[in-house]
């Protein structure tokens, strides 16, 4: 597990990063900072599974943080730690993977390291997609279209969230080539079957509303794949 800790409590960092290293028995890399901001510096070299954030701090709060990591990583797990649970409102719409009082207990923080242990080592097909500054795992089911668009690619996700791939069209193919969900519909449009809501002959109609044009060339051949696809999955 790679773990990051921001809070500005001093020994609040140390207690956690201790007794974090007791229950891996020392096999974890954990960095901490003192502050938001100095986090923020470090985002583009970050490539880690697990964060901890405390809420109240000086400066920018933890929520305001967490809001930024999400833009770069939508699926890193976070933790916000508070001496109250009068901000989990507030916490809600970021999606938090968890919210821990305190000071804590030693079985609540064992079961956040457990469930995210648990998560880690779950096998779910992921996508490396790069962006500017880093590499993003993905969960392939969570994507539903890869468009090239200019000189980047454009991969939305179902949650709305629209990665800019700094790589080629043909890289990101290559990557998801082995997942029976994805289909090549057009010059640049790969699209996962399992978000189409409709096809009517000339367009796929996505359920996230997108529609795209199915290529003219080799036209029957495409839908004869996706009507497989979808006979395939009702068995």
């Amino acid at each position: 597990m790679y773990i990051a800790i921001v809070d500005d409590i001093r020994k609040d960092r140390e207690l956690l990063e201790h007794d974090i290293r007791n229950f891996y028995s020392g096999i974890v890399k954990i960095v901490s900072y003192a502050s938001a901001e100095e986090f923020i510096r470090d985002i583009p070299r970050f490539d880690g599974d697990l964060v901890f954030l405390d809420i109240c701090m000086d400066g920018m709060n933890g929520i305001e943080l967490a809001r930024k990591l999400r833009e770069n990583d939508p699926y890193l797990l976070i933790v916000f730690l508070s001496s109250s649970a009068d901000f989990a409102f507030d916490a809600f719409p970021i999606h938090p993977f968890d919210y821990i009082i305190k000071p804590y207990t030693e079985e609540k923080l064992a079961h956040v390291l457990k469930e995210a242990s648990r998560l880690k080592e779950t096998s779910v097909p992921m996508a490396a997609i790069k962006v500017p500054y880093r590499s993003l795992n993905v969960p392939m089911a969570k994507i539903i279209s890869a468009v090239a668009s200019g000189h980047t690619v454009e991969v939305t996700l179902i949650d709305g969230m629209v990665l800019k791939s700094i790589q080629t069209f043909k890289e990101i193919q290559n990557i998801l080539s082995d997942d029976p969900r994805f289909l090549v519909i057009n010059r640049g449009v790969l699209v996962n079957m399992d978000e189409v809501l409709s096809m009517d002959g000339e367009n796929m109609r996505m359920k996230s509303g997108a529609v795209y044009p199915l290529r003219l060339r080799g036209r029957i051949d495409l839908i004869s794949a996706f009507s497989h696809y979808v006979v395939t999955r009702m068995k």
